[in-house]
């Protein structure tokens, strides 16, 4: 590899463990707001509630908010470790190591780990139409995952499919050139 993409391959390596940080910094924040103080908690709760309309639905604005902070933090696990196989991805590769072993279970392990982000952020659109749970559009929320990203995020988990299948094919391609040797 040229100077450019060692640099480049670099940052997305140090990008990456911006965003991880960023995440357990994010967890960390949540979690003493919702164990310090009752006030904390009150304000957390009122600030999801501000983005729904519970008044056709079967949860209450606890149940709802529990199922947010879950599937949230659940969700932010796998991002997680989503990230941290990319980061060693990269690594790999910056250290010049392509079609090799460790590299396709980490692709594997990126398939698996997005695959699992995605239906988590998935069950939350789930729950809001089981619960007839209603979003009000321009509240201040993190804004739910629609149908369009859903299809975004399977369009993105067929192509580390395809990136696993090519590596596999490398990994046998090496092993085959290296038996002929």
């Amino acid at each position: 590899m040229n100077k450019n993409s060692t640099a480049v391959v670099g940052l997305l390596s140090l990008f990456t463990l911006m965003v991880q940080a960023t995440l357990i910094l994010c967890f960390l924040i949540l979690l003493l707001a919702l164990v310090s103080f009752a006030d904390n908690r009150q304000e957390f709760i009122q600030i999801v509630l501000k983005s729904v309309d519970l008044s056709h639905s079967s949860l209450n604005g606890s149940t709802y908010t529990a199922a947010v902070i879950i599937l949230g933090s659940i969700s932010g696990l796998f991002m997680f470790l989503y990230l941290n196989c990319i980061r060693h991805l990269l690594q790999n590769i910056n250290e010049k190591f392509y079609f090799e072993e460790k590299n396709l279970k980490l692709v594997k392990h990126t398939l698996i780990f997005f695959t699992l982000y995605t239906l988590t952020n998935s069950s939350g659109v789930f729950v809001d139409q089981l619960f007839q749970v209603v979003q009000i559009p321009r509240a201040y929320y993190l804004e739910s995952l629609n149908w369009l990203q859903i299809v975004d995020s399977l369009i993105t988990i067929m192509g580390i499919y395809v990136i696993y299948t090519v590596f596999k094919q490398g990994i046998l391609l090496k092993r085959e050139n290296q038996s002929i040797i």
